[in-house]
């Protein structure tokens, strides 16, 4: 097309086709008589047939266009009042100027009733705060804005609703907005129902701690005697050792020390899952710590073990005897799970969790521990209970080892957690805050002590006073024996108006009946002229704050009962001054 053709005035364009189509019925009329009228008149028959021709092909084009925009409304129709979202126009009021008809069955009320209507009725009083923000900072800033509001139907069913909205203008330039109306309810409730879940699994994690607390008392008074009896053993087994010319005799003694070993883990054991035994942390190496032990673990069985351990792992605060007893339930208990051998997995790795990303943790840098095998199983209706004390899916079980687990790593600030299918195995991972301090966990000091001076002793059982009365006496050592605080301060009194030196004291804890250590350290600081002179607290109660942080409470040192003269050793030849 030219634009002459462009250009042209449709009604000439018109006026040929007419006459086209005119000649046309003309040339068939030809014979009927038409031609014998006048000139005159065949002028006037011509225009008008010409002008009714164009007047029904006038009517054609009309008819046509009115069935394009039939189709047109249709689709408009479709898109717009049929769409899967509510569509409504509001203006700067809040008034609904025009509404979908998927908006008026989302609200359950008749599409002409919502206009003029505040959108804020369909709202809930408690959310129309949101709204009205919402709607003012679109208006203000022009950007589009997202907000979620619980909304009202006629019959008073309540949905979240979903509004978007952009900047718009009406037929007359003036601003409104296009809102898009969403029922995200069933999203918003699998949001509810997983925060339940989550608040459900943190609730058991509480009940799953006053579980273990409560029983504490108990088990604290059985192990603390029993660490006192056990400690006297300890101690003369410990000597006679050293004194045996005998190999088989030692060899008789040294079997009895494993087997005394074996009772005291077996306290301690029952004093961590009962109310945590508090750890002794420093900071250590996990590297090769780990790995041995989970090889001194699986030793003599018929399950291998793969390590995918990071090199950079990072150390942690940890008590070291405490994280092993963790590391080797769970390794004895996946090595149950294989009866017929297989290999266990074994990975550590470095990893920051954000707040409340695993369980109750929070924000901050841990290591990983995690300890997969392909053996049985465990029920999903047993998942729950693992952790509880005594619950055990085992014949022989006890149900100490795992619950024992989670109490240790609780006390470390750290989680544990499992993952598990029936037939195809499970997993534990454990989690325990990486160490912010930089340097290297310290040495152990040589177990080698010679020392002079008095010591007091001060303990309310005579076989633990004789025998670290016996360990003392072995590096040098004069030692003076008394039962309780009160006597205790009693001697040390009179040893100052005497002006005799004191080298140091051993002071057990708790004493029945008697002043026990706690109150006694604090009377020797107030009366001794030396304020560094070494006091040492002695206890079978491991999960007693002093044990941890025996500073913090005068002391210079702990050691939990019972314990080698080697422990004693390390701890005197650490902290002992070399002036005494």
């Amino acid at each position: 097309m030219n634009t002459n053709d462009m250009n042209s005035d449709p009604e000439p364009d018109l006026r040929r086709r007419a006459e086209a189509l005119l000649q046309s019925r003309e040339t068939e009329m030809e014979g009927h008589g038409a031609t014998e009228l006048p000139e005159d008149t065949r002028k006037l028959l011509h225009e008008l047939q010409v002008h009714q021709i164009e007047l029904e092909m006038q009517n054609e084009e009309l008819r046509l266009s009115q069935a394009e925009l039939d189709a047109a409304r249709a689709r408009y129709f479709d898109l717009y009042h049929l769409a899967p979202m509510g569509y409504a126009t509001v203006d700067d009021r809040g008034m609904i100027l025009e509404a979908n008809l998927t908006a008026a069955t989302l609200l359950e009320m008749p599409r002409g009733v919502l206009i003029k209507q505040p959108l804020t009725r369909f709202i809930l009083p408690a959310d129309q705060p949101i709204y009205q923000r919402h709607h003012k900072q679109l208006f203000d800033t022009g950007e589009p804005q997202t907000c979620e509001v619980r909304m009202e139907k006629k019959d008073g069913t309540v949905f979240w609703g979903r509004l978007e909205a952009i900047m718009s203008e009406d037929d007359d330039g003036g601003p409104v907005c296009r809102v898009v109306i969403s029922d995200v309810s069933s999203r918003k409730q699998a949001e509810e129902e997983h925060t339940k879940l989550e608040q459900l699994k943190l609730e058991q994690q509480i009940q799953q701690t006053q579980k273990l607390e409560s029983l504490g008392v108990l088990a604290s008074g059985i192990a603390h005697d029993f660490n006192n009896l056990m400690g006297g053993i300890y101690g003369y087994v410990d000597l006679a050792i050293e004194r045996s010319t005998d190999d088989i005799i030692t060899q008789y003694l040294m079997k009895a020390i494993s087997t005394i070993e074996r009772a005291r883990s077996l306290t301690g054991q029952l004093l961590t899952f009962a109310k945590g035994g508090a750890p002794v942390q420093k900071t250590a190496q996990l590297i090769p710590f780990i790995q041995d032990t989970v090889q001194f673990a699986l030793s003599g069985s018929n399950v291998s073990c793969r390590f995918a351990i990071a090199d950079n792992l990072r150390m942690c605060n940890i008590d070291k005897n405490q994280i092993g007893q963790v590391i080797d339930n769970i390794i004895i208990n996946a090595e149950q799970a294989m009866p017929n051998g297989g290999t266990i997995d074994v990975r550590a790795a470095n990893v920051y969790l954000e707040e409340h990303e695993v369980l109750s943790l929070p924000r901050g840098d841990y290591v990983k521990i995690s300890v997969s095998d392909t053996g049985v199983g465990i029920l999903r209706e047993s998942l729950p209970y693992i952790f509880d004390p005594f619950y055990t899916t085992k014949s022989r079980g006890h149900g100490l080892g795992l619950a024992t687990c989670y109490s240790i790593v609780h006390r470390h600030g750290g989680a544990i957690d499992v993952e598990s299918e029936p037939g195809r195995g499970s997993t534990f991972h454990v989690y325990l805050p990486a160490s912010n301090d930089p340097t290297a966990a310290m040495t152990a000091a040589e177990t080698r002590h010679i020392g002079q001076g008095t010591f007091i002793v001060m303990d309310d059982e005579e076989v633990m006073r004789d025998a670290i009365r016996n360990m003392l006496e072995s590096f040098g050592y004069t030692v003076v024996c008394r039962n309780d605080g009160r006597e205790t301060i009693h001697y040390f009194e009179e040893a100052l108006r005497e002006k005799r030196p004191i080298a140091g004291f051993i002071l057990d804890l708790t004493v029945p009946g008697g002043m026990g250590g706690k109150t006694a350290v604090s009377e020797i600081r107030r009366l001794s002229l030396n304020a560094d002179i070494p006091v040492y607290a002695a206890s079978g109660y491991a999960d007693d704050p002093v044990m941890k942080n025996p500073a913090a409470f005068g002391f210079t040192g702990s050691l939990c009962k019972p314990f080698r003269k080697g422990a004693l050793a390390e701890m005197l030849e650490k902290t002992m001054k070399r002036s005494v």
